[in-house]
């Protein structure tokens, strides 16, 4: 059990971000959301001239749901939102900080359901026929479209890959997900072909020390950002004035492999999902697909 000497909210807010930092692990990005999200729950409280956690009731919880609704915030901000703050209460109940778990009477409004957004195989086609030029950037760009297409890497685990990860094997990469989760992604013959060009390249501008795959032509590390606005400059430099990020190509790359007919459990892993239900919505944009076929095509459609 954690020691907090002086229970307020602010503490037990700090030592609960301590907890998920260094004994959980948790990445930077969903910490600073956390922190985010329980300041704002906070500065509720002190609106409602909350003095000490144990003043914490329903009335001043289902006040903060409310606010948050008056707030025009789209539901899945309030779902993330209650659930950071579920999420605190649990542990502050687990850790013996507070005598109830206030979370269990937390209520979420329903998710809008909405389909990942895809790219049709035809369309990726053009995107990865070939290269725009044997330059390093058009080499570059076009290997970061065909590592996220042939894995469904996210961005942010794509950003991370270094020289490291292919000093055993090109053709398969070992990548942590979420929750430093490990799964094996398989690069195709085209893209490690790709890969060699690149790394060629590469080692022609990368400064020493510098294990970063994917680096700038000044021969510094990509970022996620950095990647999420490559993917949509390569595309114009196409001509195709489609908006598309990293996370599309993820989404193309599941719903692929589903129309072809590939176990639901094995993308499931290759995605790195922890549940099947996460993998199945791909399913309905199978199905999505056959409706809008049968209605483009069937003489009655």
């Amino acid at each position: 059990m954690a020691r907090v000497d002086s229970p307020t909210l602010p503490n037990l807010i700090d030592e609960f971000l301590r907890i998920l930092e260094l004994e959980l692990k948790y990445s930077k990005h969903t910490l600073d959301a956390y922190r985010r999200d329980l300041v704002q729950f906070q500065n509720h409280c002190q609106e409602e001239g909350l003095e000490s956690i144990e003043q914490l009731d329903n009335a001043i919880l289902r006040g903060w749901q409310h606010k948050l609704r008056r707030k025009s915030l789209k539901p899945g901000s309030i779902l993330r939102k209650l659930s950071t703050l579920r999420s605190f209460f649990s542990m502050a109940f687990e850790q013996d900080w507070v005598c109830e778990n206030l979370g269990q009477i937390i209520t979420s409004p329903r998710r809008e359901k909405k389909l990942p957004k895809f790219l049709f195989e035809s369309e990726l086609e053009v995107i990865l026929k070939q290269p725009l030029s044997d330059q390093f950037a058009d080499i570059r760009d076009f290997l970061i479209f065909e590592i996220l297409y042939c894995t469904g890497l996210r961005a942010g685990e794509l950003a991370s890959l270094s020289l490291d990860h292919f000093e055993e094997s090109t053709t398969k990469i070992r990548v942590k997900g979420k929750g430093n989760k490990e799964r094996i992604v398989f690069l195709t013959p085209s893209c490690v072909d790709t890969l060699k060009k690149y790394l060629n390249l590469r080692e022609l501008r990368a400064p020493r020390g510098i294990r970063a795959l994917f680096i700038s032509a000044k021969g510094r590390a990509l970022s996620v950002r950095g990647i999420q606005y490559l993917v949509s400059h390569y595309l114009e430099k196409l001509g195709l004035h489609k908006k598309i990020s990293p996370h599309v190509l993820r989404h193309s790359f599941a719903t692929h492999l589903l129309n072809a007919g590939a176990d639901i459990r094995a993308v499931q892993e290759l995605l790195g999902h922890s549940s099947l239900a996460t993998t199945q919505i791909y399913t309905h944009i199978s199905k999505g697909k056959m409706k809008e076929v049968i209605k483009n095509h069937h003489p009655r459609g």
